[in-house]
């Protein structure tokens, strides 16, 4: 059984990508960051330049301090690669588990009754 939900992880992946794409050539979407995971990511400079709301993150007045990210993969900016895909994340899990669970199910079949024989259960098939 683990062999079948182990593909579950290519599954996730593709429906990501899609449904990134999707909402990035939508453009309405926005999401937050913490100004700690961007600066590990862009550096400090780099992390003013494009998100200068971040000021009172390195001045201390607000460690926990979080900014709006938009989603995209056109600038190539990491942080809004990753906000697209982190939109993305639990929605695709979810459907990649729905869809793994079902045509698991319908690959297997319904077993045949056992009180029909053998030719009986591929005459019953074909």
């Amino acid at each position: 059984m683990g062999l079948q939900f182990s593909t579950i992880i290519i599954t996730i992946r593709l429906i990501m990508f899609i449904s990134a794409t999707l909402i990035t050539s939508i453009l309405a979407y926005t999401t937050t960051r913490p100004c700690a995971q961007i600066d590990f990511t862009l550096g400090k400079e780099r992390t003013l330049q494009a998100y200068p709301a971040c000021s009172a993150f390195y001045s201390g007045t607000n460690a926990l301090q979080r900014v709006l990210v938009e989603p995209g993969f056109k600038d190539g900016n990491p942080m809004q690669i990753a906000a697209a895909l982190g939109i993305t994340f639990g929605t695709a899990g979810w459907l990649a588990l729905w869809i793994h669970a079902v045509l698991i199910e319908v690959y297997v079949g319904p077993p045949a009754p056992r009180w029909l024989g053998w030719r009986e259960c591929v005459l019953m098939w074909e």
